[in-house]
């Protein structure tokens, strides 16, 4: 039996809990073992376990579940979920997409239970349940999420995200966004209108909504050798995406506070510096604040990084966020701060 196992999130692998779960399939078949999300992706670094999980798909969970069905006997879904509660809710949305699209058994494994997403799943739940220990769970039944979408089980005070970037902070432990008129409206929610103004339109049915940190659990972070070649990107908004995008990059220009910690984090395991440039309004969604050797980070006085970040862009790439680099870092930095002028508070250095 072929069994294709899709990890979703970095908390099932920094709890040691995937690697458990891997030996555990792996005497039922042969598996072969992915990643859906970026964030996950660093947590397989970090864990050392290229060798086990693939890293190299840039993949939604849904597109991984949909690409290993046409070749495996059976789907297998590692989470680690914040409650059993959103657990189920996150099986039950993933499914309403991919119920015509799977053709194989389809388990979800989470903290303490399983959830069959569909129905040929139900014996293999069964049958693995008592030596898991995990209580078989249902797909929830309610389908208001058609012209709503709910979140369960979030804390007060988290900052609520789409599509990567964020749009307000949670009031309630449950939030509802549903579109009236083509416009969101949200319910327990306190909207930040400009990280709003960010992700406007999108599609309820298809966006990215999660709530609080990026990474909820910790790890070691692990760096590797990076391979200068004279190209440089700008980042300036969906931090994440640079894990990815970066590959034909060996330097980084990042705009934003979020924007700047997340991609400092995600590209310090690829061993590439950023400049970064901030002005102190960050949202705290990273709790990593980690940064290769060479990286510069420009502080700026409230309100300036935005305008600079476009200077920056007109000035170096244009209507691109790739462009060969003409300068050295060094020289580079130097241009940037000279750009600053006054704007900056402080200028931190990170020692090579």
């Amino acid at each position: 039996m072929r069994l294709g196992i899709i990890i979703h999130g970095p908390e099932v692998i920094d709890t040691g809990r995937a690697e458990h779960l891997i030996r555990f399939l792996s005497e039922m078949g042969y598996c072969e073992v992915c990643i859906g999300g970026v964030m996950g992706a660093i947590a397989v670094m970090d864990a050392c376990l290229e060798n086990v999980i693939d890293i190299s798909r840039r993949e939604k969970v849904s597109e991984a579940m949909v690409r290993m069905d046409r070749s495996c006997d059976v789907i297998v879904l590692l989470n680690h979920a914040k409650t059993r509660e959103s657990g189920i809710a996150f099986g039950s949305i993933l499914m309403e997409r991919l119920s015509h699209e799977l053709e194989h058994p389809a388990i979800q494994l989470d903290i303490d239970f399983i959830l069959p997403l569909n129905q040929k799943a139900d014996p293999i739940a069964r049958e693995i349940s008592p030596r898991l220990n995990l209580e078989v769970e249902s797909l929830t039944s309610d389908r208001s999420h058609y012209m709503s979408r709910a979140l369960h089980g979030v804390i007060p005070g988290e900052n609520i995200w789409i599509n990567g970037n964020v749009i307000g902070k949670a009031l309630d432990e449950s939030i509802t966004i549903r579109i009236d008129d083509g416009f969101p409206i949200f319910e327990g929610v306190e909207v930040k209108e400009d990280g709003l103004r960010k992700v406007l339109p999108f599609d309820l049915h298809d966006a990215m909504i999660r709530t609080g940190h990026i990474r909820r659990t910790k790890a070691v972070p692990r760096s590797v050798d990076k391979r200068s070649n004279g190209k440089i990107m700008l980042i300036d908004h969906c931090a994440e995406d640079s894990f990815f995008e970066t590959e034909d990059a060996s330097l980084a220009i990042t705009v934003g506070d979020d924007t700047t910690r997340i991609a400092g984090a995600l590209l310090y395991r690829k061993g590439m510096s950023i400049i970064g440039i901030t002005d102190g309004d960050e949202d705290g969604i990273c709790g990593e604040e980690v940064f290769s050797s060479g990286s510069v980070i420009l502080k700026l006085h409230p309100g300036n990084d935005d305008f600079l970040g476009k200077e920056v862009r007109d000035r170096f790439f244009g209507d691109d966020v790739h462009a060969k680099m003409r300068s050295t870092a060094t020289e580079l930095v130097e241009m940037i701060i000279e750009m600053a002028g006054d704007r900056i508070k402080e200028i931190l250095w990170i020692g090579s």
